[in-house]
């Protein structure tokens, strides 16, 4: 949980160290349905305010659109790489993703298969033995997480007072 309730809050973490100064390089935002979406229109050279959500993504993505999925297999795969250096860092036994595209089975399924082809590139490296290796799942309140959690930490803090 940590002092401030922020243990385990990896969106935070930059993802790049040479734009430090820039407030789009952190998990949040580069691994977000909004960067998913910014990618995408840029694939399908798009104008930048074109309506689009998880939704029509998804749809297009589920229906086998060339572009969509080249997009999230990059997305995945960016994605995949920060819970490589979680999995590294912490030896975490699991990572759940949250928000609305949680539920959507092919993000899962490109999520997991982009971590192993992280460690199954890298194969026979005398580092990566013994590395461990996560489970990566859905989160049980996928885009109310944030809500719960805020309520949670809430409501614990009232009983620490009374």
């Amino acid at each position: 949980r940590g002092v401030h309730f922020t243990a385990g809050e990896y969106s935070f973490v930059n993802t790049n160290a040479e734009a430090w100064d820039a407030p789009d390089q952190n998990m949040a935002c580069q691994c977000s349905t909004s960067n998913l979406l910014k990618w995408y229109r840029a694939r399908k050279v798009l104008p930048e305010d074109a309506p689009l959500d998880g939704r029509s993504f998804f749809a297009a993505a589920n229906a086998g659109e060339p572009e969509a999925l080249e997009v999230l297999r990059r997305f995945c795969h960016a994605v995949a790489v920060q819970i490589y250096n979680l999995t590294v860092l912490l030896d975490v036994e699991k990572v759940a993703i949250g928000g609305g595209i949680s539920k959507q089975p092919l993000l899962l399924e490109n999520l997991r298969s982009a971590y192993d082809g992280l460690y199954a590139s890298r194969a026979g490296q005398a580092y990566m033995e013994g590395l461990p290796r996560c489970q990566i799942v859905p989160c049980a309140f996928s885009s109310e997480a944030n809500q719960v959690g805020v309520a949670a930490a809430y409501f614990e803090a009232m009983q620490k007072k009374c």
